[in-house]
């Protein structure tokens, strides 16, 4: 009896397998300009965890019904192997029609059969055969799995004879589980061996900084149950505006002119500026809520140098945290995108997002002159930051990297704690990486220690009182010495634009409604501090990072974004918007709304000299609340529209 079950088992496991590469192979072949094979090792453990899964599942079948029978295995295994042919085929052409992958497609439309046909009615218009071949296909293979049952043996036994074969066939049918366990690393606040077992996903092997790479190693079937239903359970508030009125509404608060009509927020930003920049630098703080930035204690600043550098350079002091965690920070800098708040539970990246091709710095500058670097010393998360940043084409450093190189130099002990590497030393392997770049280069950076609960070196002085203020004490002396150690290369210093941001608000000082959600913006390179103002009071939000760096840069660049040039005339004209998982913010000088879904609440109101009027104007001013309530509702909505249509901006990288 196990003889022939595991026979059957090997044989699925190869062909299967075998069928999965050559998936893969065509994908690279109709997709790609550049083929990387090694992309066919990552899917291999996705393909591995699916298929031991599936045993899994017929195991669990037989013991549940009491029969051991190796025809029903049979045509359980020739089964599936012909829905991984067929699954995997029309994902090949789904992409090829739509460069998007069946199961977005499916999931968009489950609800609608309509939709569904729509979408794949230019398929079979251009390729009418495939409906003829795939009928003579399920014929054919349903005639040949009867056929190869039927000279199997009939031999059903009975599996409930405790206890043998009950508990060898519950220990095996178990153990098939084990292939499909990653360990993933977390905090060690969360877990004291640093890790947890999750079930393996995609984002863990998604690590090549090549879109198309990336899109190859996802197993269809398995990511239709692993990602896809899994997230359409999970509960979604709906659309509140029709698709055309909210993009209406949209095209005239950004002051678009015209639009393309497949990526509708495509356009060019011109700029005057020649301040020979050829490297950018951003920085982003964790957890730096703007007041910190202006505290004293004793006549002492907590951050004297990034305090300094809002002096010198162009400072912004009323910019509203896009998303209350560093993911949504990050994701809402990098790709000037809104982050869809109120549809991700966890911190972390929606399948959406995760899969979108943006308009990032990676794909605005040329490639061939950039070295595009993204760093990070968390701990957790760390494979939905490198599966987010590789699809744009970032070379990521995480935990994992700087981990192995602070082990080397006999660092590491000094270097790390629960939630990741100290930010001095994170740093300063930053810095060696830059000292070591030859061609010009992005650099986008997020630090750790100002993080809860705030934990600095045992050799940092703690010269405040209060333990948060240490933390960030501590960062500001890291970025000192990061910025010193660049500024010795003075000619790549003077061509360096540096960015200083937060991702997310983090210890404040009161309970401020603004302070909550403010953060502080610089910009800083030597010949753009003598350009502007240094003290700026527009308000705007991380979206409008990514435009205003490309008119510093000066020329003309590509651009899609929901973001304004913060140094433009008419930046106050334009609204900003923000928020976190629970509510959402819109200031539109001089009022600022804030709109709580799930508490079903609209709230109205005013902002005096940066000073918010705690009298709550909504009943008093219901056409305005409307109004302002609508045009946030259209900003979020269609950036989550634009997300999950994979319509921001063209993918460059296929042939």
């Amino acid at each position: 009896m196990y003889k022939k079950f595991f026979q059957y088992s090997i044989c699925y496991c190869i062909i299967n397998l075998f069928l999965f590469a050559i998936y893969r192979i065509l994908f690279l072949h109709l997709f790609a300009n550049q083929k990387n094979y090694l992309i066919l090792l990552s899917g291999c453990r996705l393909d591995i965890a699916l298929i031991f899964f599936e045993i899994f599942l017929i195991g669990m079948y037989q013991i549940l019904r009491n029969k051991h029978s190796l025809r029903t295995i049979f045509t359980f295994f020739c089964t599936i192997t012909f829905i991984h042919i067929l699954y995997c085929t029309a994902n090949l052409f789904y992409f090829q029609e739509r460069y998007q992958h069946l199961n977005e497609g499916l999931m968009a439309y489950i609800a609608s059969p309509y939709e569904i046909w729509i979408a794949v009615s230019p398929v079979l218009k251009n390729k009418w055969y495939l409906l003829f071949i795939f009928t003579l296909l399920i014929f054919f293979w349903i005639y040949l799995t009867i056929y190869f049952k039927n000279r199997i043996q009939q031999q059903d036994i009975k599996i409930w004879n405790f206890p043998c074969p009950l508990l060898p066939c519950l220990f095996l049918t178990a153990l098939c589980l084990l292939p499909t366990i990653d360990p993933v690393i977390v905090k060690k606040s969360k877990s004291a061996l640093g890790w947890k077992p999750r079930f393996a996903h995609s984002k863990y092997y998604t690590k090549y900084n090549n879109y198309i790479q990336n899109q190859a190693i996802p197993n269809p079937w398995y990511e239709l149950f692993r990602v896809y239903i899994a997230l359409s359970l999970q509960k979604q508030l709906p659309y509140k505006l029709d698709k055309q009125e909210a993009w209406t509404i949209t095209k005239n608060i950004l002051q678009l002119p015209h639009t393309d009509e497949k990526y509708p927020l495509l356009q060019t930003i011109q700029s005057p500026h020649t301040f020979n920049i050829e490297n950018i630098v951003i920085v982003q703080i964790e957890g730096l809520t703007q007041s910190i930035l202006e505290k004293q204690i004793n006549d002492q600043f907590i951050m004297p140098f990034c305090h300094q550098l809002s002096r010198e350079g162009i400072y912004f002091p009323n910019i509203l945290q896009s998303y209350n965690a560093t993911s949504g920070g990050f994701y809402s800098t990098a790709t000037s995108i809104h982050k869809d708040p109120f549809q991700e539970k966890q911190k972390i990246f929606t399948n959406s997002e995760i899969n979108c091709n943006f308009a990032t710095l990676t794909k605005l500058l040329p490639s061939e002159e950039y070295t595009f670097y993204m760093a990070t010393p968390f701990r957790q998360n760390i494979n939905d930051f490198i599966t987010f940043t590789t699809n744009q084409g970032f070379q990521s450093y995480t935990y994992n990297e700087f981990h192995n190189c602070l082990k080397e130099k006999d660092l590491l002990e000094k270097a790390e704690d629960m939630q990741g590497i100290f930010d001095e030393y994170f740093l300063q392997e930053c810095a060696e990486i830059l000292e070591n770049t030859k061609t010009k280069y992005v650099m986008h950076l997020i630090t750790v220690t100002s993080h809860s609960p705030w934990t600095t070196p045992d050799d940092f002085p703690n010269i405040f009182s209060t333990q948060a203020f240490n933390a960030y004490h501590y960062t500001d002396k890291s970025i000192e010495k990061f910025i010193k150690r660049l500024q010795q290369n003075k000619e790549q210093y003077n061509k360096t634009l540096f960015v200083y941001l937060a991702d997310h608000v983090g210890y404040c000082l009161t309970e401020d409604f603004l302070e909550r959600n403010r953060i502080p913006l610089i910009f800083h390179h030597p010949q753009l501090n003598n350009a502007y103002t240094h003290h700026q009071t527009v308000y705007g939000s991380q979206v409008d990072v990514l435009p205003t760096i490309l008119y510093i840069l000066g020329n003309t660049h590509q651009y899609s974004g929901f973001g304004k040039n913060l140094l433009s005339s008419h930046a106050h004209e334009i609204p900003a918007l923000g928020g976190n998982r629970e509510y959402g913010i819109y200031y539109k000088q001089p009022w600022l709304l804030q709109y709580s879904p799930f508490l079903k609440q609209t709230t109205l109101y005013q902002v005096q000299n940066n000073t918010l009027d705690y009298n709550n104007q909504a009943e008093q001013q219901p056409e305005l609340t409307a109004t302002l309530l609508k045009e946030y509702l259209a900003q979020y909505e269609t950036a989550r529209r634009l997300v999950q249509e994979q319509k921001i901006y063209p993918i460059q990288d296929t042939k």
